[in-house]
């Protein structure tokens, strides 16, 4: 039975790793540079990852209610895209990608059903640009 109680407006966001400022005029969007970024859903069900070494977005589901975690990840040069948990709570999903070490990148955590196709927790806030390089 799929069931899941929300707070609207709760979500969390953790900037891990002390922040060193970027360089300057990287991008549009300078950020800091980080080695892990953190955002969750309202009571951390779905947590989302985006890990600097190996550029790696992670999703990782943490509630047994039918309902996969995804990561929304965009950045500052255009791309974007999800990584989404199908592999049930517990189990990390590792999505590998190829940024564009001059660039910037923010996440964000969702929740997704299979069954239907469709988000059916539109997440977490944006966290700030960080530094992808």
């Amino acid at each position: 039975m799929k069931h899941r109680v929300v707070i609207p407006g709760l979500c969390a966001i953790a900037l891990v790793s002390p922040a060193v400022p970027a360089a300057a005029g990287t991008t549009a969007h300078d950020g800091p540079v980080l080695k892990e970024v953190k955002s969750c859903t309202g009571g951390c069900d779905g947590v989302s990852i985006w890990r600097k070494k190996g550029d790696i977005v992670i999703s990782v589901d943490q509630e047994p209610d039918g309902y996969s975690a995804m990561t929304f990840w965009k950045t500052s040069d255009g791309r974007s895209g999800t990584c989404v948990d199908s592999k049930g709570i517990g189990k990390p999903q590792f999505c590998n990608y190829n940024f564009k070490e001059s660039g910037n990148i923010k996440i964000r955590a969702a929740l997704y059903d299979h069954d239907s196709h469709r988000i059916v927790f539109g997440g977490s806030l944006w966290t700030p640009w960080v530094h992808i390089g």
